[in-house]
């Protein structure tokens, strides 16, 4: 079916709102132990930030018929799927029922969309280059915070690999 212009506005809608519960959970002193976390959630939320943009940008791309929309839609929802996943998974750890609810509304409609637009593989490599992004993000705060230099080193090695490579599957299509 290809990339429509729903899964524009279901970009624009999730990276808005991503921005947006961040915002809330943060002004309203939702987030536990931040101060005690404070390396770990930097990092957590540059990897959020930059799922919202990436997203809200790939939304916008599609409406743009850009060049880069389909990848660039491929590598958010990348991000968004490992995002959504780590979030369902944290609360249902904590027993929290309403993001358990949105954790699975999010990654049904990430999965929905996914299926909808034709993924071939190199819309795969696209998606793996966004989930391994935020995952290096994720990980590298959590070693960081937890004071694992070696481990820490490992991961920025790993960065130092994928980010060239990610920029220039953007720059020329693989």
């Amino acid at each position: 079916m290809g990339i429509t212009k729903s899964s524009a506005h279901f970009c624009l809608v999730v990276g808005i709102s991503i921005l947006v519960l961040w915002t809330v959970l943060i002004s309203t002193g939702s987030v536990e132990n931040m101060s005690a976390n404070a390396v770990s959630l930097a990092f957590h939320w540059t990897a959020e930030g930059l799922t919202a943009a990436a997203l809200i940008v790939a939304g916008a791309a599609i409406l743009r018929q850009s060049i880069y929309a389909r990848r660039l839609f491929y590598f958010a929802l990348g991000m968004l799927l490992i995002a959504a996943a780590g979030m369902l998974w944290f609360y249902v750890v904590a027993g929290d029922t309403t993001f358990i609810t949105i954790g699975v509304i999010v990654l049904a409609f990430t999965v929905r969309f996914l299926r909808r637009s034709g993924t071939g593989t190199t819309d795969l490599v696209y998606m793996a280059l966004g989930t391994v992004l935020y995952g290096e993000l994720n990980s590298l705060g959590r070693i960081l915070q937890v004071g694992e230099t070696p481990a820490a080193i490992y991961i920025v090695i790993m960065m130092a690999v994928t980010l060239p490579f990610t920029l220039h599957a953007f720059r020329r299509p693989l």
